[in-house]
């Protein structure tokens, strides 16, 4: 572990940000994947639907970001701008992502105060596809399990930074300090329903803020868009 990775890792956690872990419930009794075919299959496995990919490939040595081997893992980190980003995929399956929340670290928003409801929709779709791919590559066995917490909540606002539709009508606000989600899957399920299971989360996090009659189908609109590279 380097110390632009704790850096960077430290520097993530003094504002808001968002925790992903996938955890194999079944590991592979086969030989590990070795660490050449982990960084081939996270560069194949990484999704860019819109202007920056999840997870990010950083450039190797770069001055504000680097990926490289360690030990059982391949790990990666960027800090550049509002983009703040650090994330491990093991040998045995094992993924584990901390993300800045972009709003925080947006010289135009006043930090810890707000998050934008459509990113939130547009990075767990992010999520899950790119865990679709992973398990495409025969990553995962069976069943694993997702864990996706969102920390530093509490007295944040829903916004809607898209001035290109309507805005909230309504003040939602979180009350909890950490958000939390967790469930297990098997293979079929997820890859067949993981665009549906994205937006369940995200029902979910929109409930934490206190948003109870949601526009359900405006939110299968923002995800198509984001498939088809319309933002």
């Amino acid at each position: 572990m380097s110390n632009r990775f704790i850096a960077s890792v430290n520097k993530i956690k003094t504002k808001g940000y968002w925790s992903f872990d996938v955890i194999p419930k079944n590991i592979s009794t086969n030989s590990p994947l070795n660490l050449l075919d982990l960084s081939e299959i996270a560069q194949r496995s990484s999704v860019q639907l819109r202007g920056w990919d999840f997870p990010h490939i950083s450039r190797q040595n770069a001055e504000n970001q680097d990926m490289y081997n360690a030990n059982d893992h391949i790990e990666s980190w960027v800090d550049w701008n509002m983009y703040k980003e650090v994330w491990r995929l093991y040998t045995d399956g094992q993924f584990a992502c901390r993300k800045a929340f972009r709003e925080d670290w947006h010289p135009s928003i006043e930090s810890l105060k707000y998050i934008d409801c459509e990113e939130v929709i547009h990075i767990l779709s992010e999520f899950f596809i790119f865990i679709d791919n992973l398990w495409f590559e025969k990553i995962y066995q069976d069943q694993i399990e997702l864990k996706i917490s969102l920390y530093c909540t509490n007295d944040r606002l829903l916004k809607l930074f898209n001035s290109q539709k309507a805005q909230l009508f309504s003040e939602y606000k979180c009350h909890v300090n950490t958000i939390d989600v967790v469930r297990i899957f098997s293979y079929k399920e997820f890859h067949d329903k993981h665009l549906s299971f994205a937006l369940e989360f995200a029902e979910y996090i929109f409930e934490q803020f206190n948003w109870l009659n949601m526009p359900k189908k405006s939110f299968q609109e923002d995800q198509k868009a984001l498939l088809e590279r319309r933002l």
